[in-house]
């Protein structure tokens, strides 16, 4: 009897510790300062109104050119810490899949970031997504998009 009652507390200790291990809060480590710079030119990315959470949003994509845009499913999460922007170090596989925007467009892009950066703490963060125009390949540029998390 003694036997069966220390399996089973040594089981919910072990299954209280392993809930631990996949808790996702903070699930990243924060890197170096981000180096990349961003450029809106004539391509804005946005929040859309309350739909961010601390495990994703939607995105609104607005190609306000004349030419058509390029992009991928492709995107990177930054943090602020000492009013700099840093990368946060992640392992990350995109489908390569190209895809575009019709000029003076938008669209809405669904991010679930929970399984590559878990569900995000407290702080100031940014979207970063590489897009070029038509026949510009070789000028890749990013965009990108602040929030809140609180």
């Amino acid at each position: 009897m003694k036997k069966i009652i220390i399996i089973t507390i040594s089981l919910a200790f072990i299954l209280l510790g392993i809930t631990g291990c996949f808790d996702a809060q903070n699930a990243f480590i924060v890197g170096s300062e981000s180096d990349i710079e961003v450029f809106q030119r004539d391509v804005k990315l946005s929040i859309k109104q309350e739909t961010l959470t601390p495990t994703g949003t939607t995105l609104i994509l607005e190609n306000n050119d004349d030419k058509l845009l390029y992009y991928n499913e492709e995107y990177k999460l930054e943090i602020r810490k000492d009013d700099k922007w840093h990368n946060i170090n992640t392992e990350i596989e995109f489908n390569e899949l190209i895809q575009n925007l019709e000029n003076r467009q938008s669209k809405e892009i669904k991010l679930d970031w929970q399984n590559i950066y878990g569900k995000l703490s407290k702080g100031e963060y940014r979207i970063l997504k590489k897009v070029y125009f038509e026949e510009q390949e070789e000028d890749k540029f990013y965009i990108a998009a602040e929030f809140v998390i609180n």
